[in-house]
């Protein structure tokens, strides 16, 4: 753990706020223009900081994808698809999960 990343965490805290924000504008560029910066913040971000912000990247990316409108482009969707298939794996994937052996239960 990096104790430089938490010192920032209000800096993150504001980012992440704005950047889902954008997720939920009418106008597609400013709905791209936040799913890219939820894309770059989940490979910057350790997975211990990102678990915090996990809700509201996930609702803001599924709002985006759900309120397209009929002109968009192939590849904004797929920024948006990449970006909650980024989020996924990084938070759930086996390679990234630690178990210890009390904490599973038989």
């Amino acid at each position: 753990e990096d104790p430089e990343v938490w010192k920032n965490i209000q800096l993150f805290d504001l980012m992440v706020m704005k950047f889902c924000h954008l997720c939920y504008d009418m106008d597609w560029d400013q709905k791209e223009g936040g799913c890219l910066a939820i894309q770059k913040m989940i490979e910057l971000l350790p997975r211990e900081v990102l678990i915090k912000y996990e809700k509201n990247m996930l609702n803001s990316l599924f709002y985006a994808l759900n309120h397209l409108p009929k002109y968009v482009v192939t590849s904004a969707v797929n920024e948006a698809n990449k970006s909650l298939e980024m989020l996924i794996e990084k938070l759930h994937s086996a390679k990234h999960l630690e178990f210890k052996k009390d904490q599973v239960e038989v």
